[in-house]
């Protein structure tokens, strides 16, 4: 890694020793003859690979101290809302199904229930009301099957145990968000 890294940092060497130079010590680097700057900066090419093969198993060893990971992900997910998009779908296409499907079952069964209720009892009005609650209601009850109960909870004497339908995946779910990262924020590229 330290001698792929080097290619790129032969190109920018000459700049930021003349920068510190300048900063460090101005006087002596404006005196200084050519041929000395050559020569230091062939000195610092020579021993960079290694410098910096010695930083990096360093940075490796504490890699908290050296990036913020946390930061790192969100920055690139609000940079990049397509990976947003993609992180969402991969890791959530089983719960929005669910979503989609507990809503066709929950709407056919209250669609049947409004049926019945528009035979006997007549009201134009209930139509568009009756449609806004059971929307409202499948939708805040498969979020609520999707999310709650965050802790396995056993019912029943424990012959069933419930919890959130994504976070019975969580282990699955940090698998692909992880490989998706690696993929897409975290490489050497």
């Amino acid at each position: 890694l330290a001698r792929e890294i080097d290619g790129g940092l032969s190109e920018t060497l000459l700049r930021v020793i003349d920068e510190v130079g300048w900063e460090v010590a101005p006087r002596t680097w404006k005196k200084m003859p050519e041929t000395v700057k050559e020569e230091l900066i062939l000195r610092v090419r020579e021993e960079s690979p290694q410098l910096l093969g010695e930083v990096l198993q360093e940075a490796k060893g504490n890699i908290d101290s050296v990036f913020d990971m946390e930061e790192m992900v969100v920055h690139a997910l609000q940079k990049d809302k397509a990976l947003l998009n993609h992180c969402f779908l991969c890791c959530g296409f089983n719960e929005l199904e669910f979503i989609r499907d507990t809503g066709a079952f929950m709407g056919l069964f209250f669609g049947v229930v409004q049926m019945v209720q528009q035979f006997l009892f007549p009201a134009g009005w209930m139509l568009p009301v009756f449609g806004v609650v059971v929307g409202l209601l499948t939708n805040w009850l498969a979020l609520k099957m999707i999310f709650e109960p965050v802790h396995p909870t056993p019912v029943l004497g424990g012959r069933i145990v419930l919890q959130g339908v994504f976070l019975t995946r969580q282990y699955e779910v940090a698998a692909m968000y992880a490989k998706i990262f690696i993929e897409n924020v975290i490489n050497a590229r």
